[in-house]
This record gives C-alpha cells, structure tokens and sequence, in this order.
C-alpha cells in the first residue's frame, strides 16, 4: 500500500501504515500558528477507514473551536468526517470507507481560482462590472453609482472561507432582483495571505482587519483610495468567519434608528442570528485577563469602525460560525442578506 499527500497548509509529521493515520502539524504562520489545514490525500487501494491527528491542534488562538467540530473532506462535494475529538492538545478525525483521492481542510475552502470561475460567469451581466488591480485584488460592482451604495469586503483574514460562500449566495440575491441600490464588493481583499494558503494574515504578516488606521498594505490602500473616488455609502458590510462560536452574529457600534430598522429585518430573515455591541476596549482588557489569562493589546481600527468615523455610514462585521453552518447554508445566509438588502 501507498498514501501520497500534498500539504497546502501544514506540515506532514508521519504516516503511520499499521494504524492507517497521517499526522500532521498546524504550520506556523508568523508570530502563531495557523487554524487552518489543507491537503490532499492519495491511496492505493480501499481501506475502511483513515484516521488523521493534528499533533500541535492546541497551538492554535482557537483551539477552543475544534471541540465538538468535525472537520471536511472533498470528494465530488464537501462533506464532515466521520469522527473527530479533541485529546490532550491534539485533534484526531476519522474518515470511514474513505475515497481513493480526496481533499483534506478544516473548512471547505474556496480559492482564487474558484472566485475566478464564479467572476467569468457574470462577466457578460449587464449592470455587472468585474475588474482586477494589479493582477490580484477583485472588484465587483453591480447597479448605477449615483444610487446609494452599499459595501462589502470579505476575505480579510484568508482561512475564513466561509464569507466567500456567504458573498456569493449574496451577489446571486442581489441579481435575481432589479432593485435601487448599488452595490461595490470586494470579495477576496486578501489575495496575498489566501495564495500563501494562511488563516490569519496576509504574505507580509499583517492582519488587514486591524490596520485600517495604517497605510501599510497595498490592498488597503487601494480600497480606501476607490471608495475616496465613491462615497455615497450608506452601508457597510465586513465578512468574517467565526471559528469558536456556535452561532452567526452581527458585530456592531452603538444601535441607530438605522441599524434597529435593519437588524429588525435580519431577525425575521434569520431568526437565531445575533446581535453583539463591541465592548469598550477595557472591558475586552479585563476579560481577556481574567478568561484567556493573556494581555490584551490595544488593537487597530477595523474596517466596520473605519467607515463609521470615515463616511458615516451604518456598518457592521457578520461573522458566520464553522459551527452552525457548512459551505451551502453559508451561501444560502448570503442570499437570505441579499433580500434584507433589496427590501431595506
């Protein structure tokens, strides 16, 4: 017998031939290690079943999230393995009646390529605009500029596949309806760190979703300077994908007559949606010190606070939890988003 791997993200340890288990480290993206995994698997002949160890799952900033957390495995669809527990710091899966050849990750991931693919088939839409800068960062934009636009970045932190789900069943809403907003999205803002096959930051180690107060990243920059050319923004969305928690939730600042309108519409589109207000930093400070037992330094500005002080608009970060929602139910949140969007 012979298993062959190819590790996107993470290091091969062993493969362990009488057990039939390949071990595997979270590979070290910076100043931490990565939460994201991805590889492909090849084997010989049948087996009834392959069994996988992340050795160093603890590692992780949110190791809290691989309990009770199943990861996937590709083989015509992306479906959850057969087993997974977490043990002494080290996550073990099990894949039963495994196929032959298959893809291995934490999350179903979705690549540049994947995004490409889904760009060239709204290519010839009219009232679709699709452009790349500099050969990487993708643009879509959707309806007449001169109506109210709202915003939406997704990507920031590349291993969150799930707010590139959540934005395509978005963008398939939007287009099913003929509605008076516009609508500039950035889908994949962190081109650099999803080429590199990170989880957190981008190929110079910069989390983009804490440096919006900085001019330090290129793709920022570039942002910033096209919604500068395009400020008639009434709202901003920020997608994110949630590793620990087991529920979706909105991020916010303080509510507005604005936001209660549309959190209102949300909560009937999605009923176990949540609403969070970010805490003040010193509450974050002690809570961090108290449960993490880590010191919590002052963050960046994030993007949903950078269009707040910057254009005024209402903002938000969503954040979809790996938890309550595989890859199909992150696409059929982001269709639900649309219609709150055209209907607002």
């Amino acid at each position: 017998m012979q298993i062959k791997t190819r590790f996107y993200s993470g290091v091969l340890s062993e493969i362990d031939y009488k057990t039939l288990t390949i071990k595997f480290f979270l590979k070290k993206e910076f100043n931490c290690f990565s939460h994201n995994f991805l590889f492909e698997v090849e084997i010989d002949q049948k087996v009834e079943k392959i069994s996988f160890v992340v050795e160093n799952a603890a590692k992780s900033d949110y190791f809290k999230g691989w309990f009770d957390y199943k990861p996937y495995f590709y083989f015509n669809e992306w479906r959850k393995v057969d087993e997974s527990e977490m043990v002494n710091g080290k996550l073990h899966f099990v894949i039963k009646n495994p196929p032959q050849k298959m893809k291995i990750s934490w999350y179903p991931d979705y690549s540049v390529q994947q995004l490409n693919d889904f760009l060239f088939s709204l290519s010839s839409l009219e009232d679709v605009n699709v452009e790349i800068v500099d050969s990487s960062l993708p643009i879509i934009t959707i309806g007449n500029r001169d109506k109210p636009c709202i915003a939406v970045l997704a990507r920031q932190h590349p291993g969150e596949y799930m707010s590139s789900y959540f934005v395509e069943g978005l963008i398939n809403s939007i287009l099913k309806t003929t509605n008076t907003k516009s609508f500039i999205i950035f889908p994949i803002v962190n081109v650099s760190g999803v080429n590199s096959f990170n989880h957190r930051f981008d190929d110079q180690g910069n989390d983009l979703n804490r440096i919006w107060n900085q001019n330090i990243s290129k793709e920022l920059n570039y942002i910033k300077f096209f919604f500068n050319e395009n400020r008639n923004i009434s709202l901003f969305i920020d997608v994110h994908g949630d590793e620990v928690s087991k529920v979706n939730y909105v991020l916010h600042k303080k509510k507005t007559e604005n936001t209660n309108l549309l959190f209102s519409l949300i909560k009937q589109y999605i009923p176990d949606i949540v609403f969070i207000e970010q805490p003040r930093f010193f509450k974050r400070f002690v809570k961090s010190l108290l449960y993490n037992h880590k010191i919590l330094l002052k963050q960046g500005v994030l993007a949903f606070e950078y269009f707040l002080n910057e254009y005024k608009a209402t903002s938000m970060t969503i954040e979809i939890s790996a938890h309550s929602c595989d890859n199909l139910r992150a696409i059929e949140l982001g269709e639900l988003f649309g219609k709150i969007l055209i209907e607002k």
